[in-house]
């Protein structure tokens, strides 16, 4: 019994000892980072999220002398592309990303991201659990990547679009869309993959078509594209002339789509928001006569992610700054503010996503550059 309480003493101290030496080792970093610069490459197309990062900015600049730069970008992978371009034996012009997906995969394959980030940063611990967001399009996060907040894809449309076709619930079928498109040509559309909504879109599209086959969670194989891909294919093929100018043209962003609805020229837009709709209306920026759906099957549900670039000159001040957007205080601020971004903390889950439709899982990253590739390739 004496050597038992003498191991248990020894284990507890131990830990305690560790963590101690965390907090001091933390302490150490604050001080490190006060005074840096931190350019955080971002998606700068939408001004709710603009202006969140300017609260950021301010907050990080106050509480830790820290400067946030938010390099707004129009696709993140045109900074993932930077990365890899840039003579790898000096710093990088990159310091924190806001990514996920196709372009986490690309930077973890090309060993442009900082390791253990589930080890650096304190906030990890606050997480939901990791089963929810250790896979990123089927790719693994192996500590690459932190989640930064919930997204999943909708509808909006106005109520005569579920009303015609007789929905009584949230849920639309892509046959009942198209059955809309034929008696009103020329008010649908979406924007022009690659644009992230207008991917997501024709992944949530072929997900519905085919049921939610399991195939789309795995590696695409040759048997797994011939049974699959013509279903998304026939489908567009007959939508496709009853669209805006007769899908010959495509909106160039959600943004677009969003004025379009809200100026009567289209009869959806999509989002991936779950507060977005309510947000513009109290805002006045669109109607009240405009409800979500989502595509039956579920919708589309992910996490968006920070990383590090591998190379950054200011480790410690990109770690206080992804720490900080990871902290209760930047997840509440980010949820109440009009981005309103769900937390992916765990004490903000009970009760917080009510919001959300029944889900459907992210499909693998390889099926992205399959849908997107062709999809030019065939309408473009």
């Amino acid at each position: 019994m004496r050597q038992w309480l003498l191991a248990l003493s020894l284990l507890l101290s131990g830990w305690f000892c560790s963590i101690a030496y965390a907090a001091q080792d933390w302490q150490a970093t604050l001080a490190e980072a006060r005074g840096q610069t931190v350019y955080f490459h971002a998606w700068g197309g939408q001004q709710e999220v603009n202006d969140y990062l300017q609260w950021v900015a301010a907050e990080l600049a106050r509480q830790y002398d820290i400067r946030l730069v938010h390099v707004k970008v129009a696709d993140i992978a045109e900074s993932a592309q930077r990365l890899v371009n840039e003579n790898q034996a000096e710093p990088s012009a990159v310091d924190l990303l806001w990514i996920n997906g196709e372009n986490f995969h690309f930077l973890k394959r090309q060993q442009q991201l900082l390791a253990e980030l589930d080890k650096k940063v304190p906030n990890r611990s606050l997480l939901a659990p990791a089963d929810e967001w250790q896979r990123d399009f089927g790719v693994a996060t192996d500590g690459y990547e932190l989640p930064w907040g919930v997204g999943q894809f909708q509808l909006l449309v106005r109520e005569q679009v579920l009303n015609e076709v007789n929905v009584t619930t949230a849920e639309l079928s892509p046959q009942q869309l198209l059955r809309y498109a034929k008696k009103h040509p020329g008010r649908i559309s979406y924007p022009k993959p690659p644009e992230f909504h207008g991917s997501t879109w024709l992944k949530n599209l072929i997900w519905s078509l085919s049921a939610g086959d399991p195939r789309l969670l795995e590696a695409p194989t040759n048997a797994a594209e011939q049974a699959l891909l013509p279903l998304l294919w026939g489908y567009l093929d007959e939508l496709h002339p009853l669209l805006w100018r007769a899908g010959e043209e495509f909106p160039a962003s959600q943004a677009q789509t969003l004025n379009m609805l809200a100026n009567q020229q289209l009869d959806m837009a999509l989002s991936f928001s779950p507060q977005q709709l309510s947000q513009l209306q109290q805002q006045g920026l669109m109607p009240r006569g405009i409800t979500r759906a989502y595509l039956a099957g579920g919708a589309i549900t992910n996490h968006h992610y920070l990383a590090i670039s591998r190379r950054t000159a200011v480790p410690a001040a990109a770690l206080v700054s992804l720490n900080f957007l990871l902290s209760p205080e930047a997840q509440q601020a980010k949820r109440d503010s009009a981005w309103a971004d769900l937390s992916v903390l765990q004490q903000a889950r009970t009760g917080a996503n009510t919001e959300l439709f029944p889900t459907a899982p992210e499909l693998h990253v390889d099926w992205v550059e399959r849908l997107e590739q062709t999809w030019l390739a065939r309408y473009q």
